[in-house]
This record gives structure tokens, sequence and C-alpha cells, in this order.
């Protein structure tokens, strides 16, 4: 089953601020709704372990990620194998950002996934609300962190990034 996303945010974050995170296996590995495991490999790649759960289909799904920074700090993607519950998924992102105002980037997003095995036969509407959901997760934590860091270096509180 092929699916397509797209989407577009503003996080009152500088640019440069916003594309460091996202090129941090580290940092975005983190954002991942139902994380277990994470094992960053290097720079650009890291491997993850999420909690899925679309109608019947329940268990653990194991992830390699490819970090893909193309034109810093405008334009970057990602590449993501998945497997788990007999399912497997290939998935490839798109980001592009730009500045949208004192101290704020638009993100645009856009990706393709094909999804096998039990996952693609749950059915299109309950697959596509759960990955409509988890990917709404993904950026609503990106936000946040990356806001609380703005806001953080404006007011001069806080400021350790890093693990939890």
């Amino acid at each position: 089953m092929h699916l397509h996303y797209d989407g577009e945010l503003t996080i009152e974050a500088p640019q440069e601020k916003v594309w460091a995170f996202i090129n941090n296996p580290g940092q975005v590995g983190h954002c991942l709704p139902d994380l277990q495991e994470l094992n960053v490999k290097d720079d650009r790649h890291f491997d993850a372990v999420v909690r899925i759960g679309v109608g019947p289909v329940r268990g653990r799904f194991k992830m390699e990620v490819e970090l893909q920074p193309e034109e810093a700090p405008r334009r970057g993607g990602l590449r993501l194998r998945g497997s788990g519950m007999g399912s497997g998924l290939q998935l490839t992102a798109r980001i592009e950002l730009e500045p949208a105002g004192e101290g704020a980037t638009r993100f645009r997003w856009g990706a393709d996934a094909d999804v096998s095995g039990p996952l693609a036969t749950v059915g299109g509407r309950l697959l596509d609300n759960q990955a409509r959901k988890i990917t709404e997760q993904l950026f609503a934590t990106i936000r946040a962190n990356l806001e609380d860091q703005a806001g953080s270096a404006l007011t001069g509180t806080g400021g350790a990034g890093g693990g939890a």
C-alpha cells in the first residue's frame, strides 16, 4: 500500500537551529512517538524501536533511519526502512526550511511510504488515521523541543541539551 503525506508548520526558532536539530540523530530520534529504544550509529544514521498499534496489529517496529542533508540550512530529507509484526515499511521524506519572520522558520515536508504485510491489510482509513496521528505527534514534539530551546536561550534559563 502506497501512502503520501505533506504538510507545513511554523516553528518559533531560527532556521539554523531547526536545521541543526532535525539533522542530529540523537535529538530528532528522541521525538519519535512511542520510542522504546534509540541507537545513534553516527552523525547521519540511527536505529529505533517504536511501539505501533493500528487496529488489531500491535507490537514493536524496528527502524533504520538515514538523515540526508542536501543544502544546509534549507533542504534535506531522510530514508527509513522498518519491519515488525510481519510488516514492512519503506519511507522517503523531504524537508524544506525558510525564514518565516523574525526568529521563526517555515518547515515544509513531504513523505512517500510503501507499507506491506498485515499493516497494509488493516484498511486504508485506519492506517491513514494512525499515520497522521504519529506524524502530528512527531512534529509537535520537534516544535516543542525547538521552541523550548529558543525560549530558554532568550530568557537565559535551561540550555542544557541532550538526554532524558
